[in-house]
């Protein structure tokens, strides 16, 4: 009645556990930061749509050629790099794991900023909750393109090596080695060119081209075309006896049918002898519709 305090009651909790549980996650997510931040894979998680983005590991910014924070800011930019031609299989495929909340492994191109294309393997799956519903998607992104290539190049070696065997002479070969090169390393078109030697220029011999390119006044160029040596781009090869490669012929100073190509919508060419010994007898050519940079292993 008085006011004072006649006793102190306190409770004493063991939170040893707590604190060792608390420590536990925190080393926990450290080790999760720090392997994510350091895997050359992409590593990424997204909500249950797939339309949130919670987490992407810095590795997307070196296969990709764009910031962490861009994609964190639109989720949903990444679908604008996949390659056109590859796009609707892509988003198809993610329609489907969400749909039937089951696993994802594709590969597909994708386009960086400087226009260079590369092929990705991406693996994802589920991630379920005791009820088994699910929270959420995770999945790592793989840049398989030096794999791509070199699988590509075994199979354009085998192909050719049979061509040739099959063809009596190098005239009878060409469209047949034209069309592989072009199918399997994706040019759009694929040009032949001969050196007369009596007359002392490159003269055209033999095109393939894709089936969706419009290149009607491109070849109607080409056939009427003869080529000094040193002058455009098979000219070139003939002087140097080298591959030479223009990252966009529309804008080169070297490249006598920029307009036509221009107006076929070609722009990367590549080009390389065809040697007898030590002499270039011809050159073949390569174009596409992307600016390409330079390819030092092709």
């Amino acid at each position: 009645s008085s006011g004072k305090i006649t006793a102190l009651l306190g409770i004493t909790r063991d939170v040893t556990e707590s604190k060792r549980a608390d420590e536990a996650l925190r080393e926990s997510n450290e080790r999760f930061q720090q392997l994510a931040d350091n895997i050359t894979d992409v590593f990424w998680i997204r909500s249950p749509d797939l339309r949130k983005l919670y987490y992407v590991s810095p590795a997307y910014e070196r296969i990709f050629g764009r910031t962490t924070d861009s994609q964190h800011a639109n989720p949903e930019e990444w679908v604008d790099y996949i390659h056109p031609d590859d796009r609707e299989r892509v988003l198809s495929s993610f329609t489907s794991l969400m749909r039937e909340e089951s696993s994802l492994d594709i590969e597909y191109r994708i386009v960086r900023p400087d226009g260079e294309i590369r092929w990705v393997c991406t693996r994802g799956f589920p991630v379920r909750d005791a009820a088994q519903v699910v929270t959420r998607y995770v999945g790592i992104l793989t840049d398989v393109t030096a794999s791509k290539r070199t699988e590509r190049r075994l199979n354009i070696e085998y192909q050719v090596s049979r061509v040739l065997a099959e063809s009596a002479t190098l005239r009878q070969a060409s469209s047949g080695i034209l069309r592989t090169i072009c199918e399997n390393m994706n040019w759009e078109v694929g040009e032949f060119w001969n050196v007369d030697n009596r007359a002392g220029v490159m003269r055209f011999d033999d095109m393939w081209i894709a089936p969706d390119i419009h290149a009607d006044e491109f070849l109607t160029i080409s056939r009427k075309t003869t080529l000094a040596r040193g002058v455009g781009l098979p000219g070139q090869v003939w002087a140097s006896g080298k591959p030479v490669w223009m990252p966009d012929v529309v804008v080169h100073g070297n490249f006598l049918r920029a307009a036509e190509a221009k107006k076929a919508g070609l722009h990367s060419a590549f080009s390389f002898p065809i040697l007898s010994g030590n002499e270039v007898i011809g050159a073949i050519e390569f174009f596409s519709r992307e600016i390409r940079q330079p390819d030092e292993e092709l």
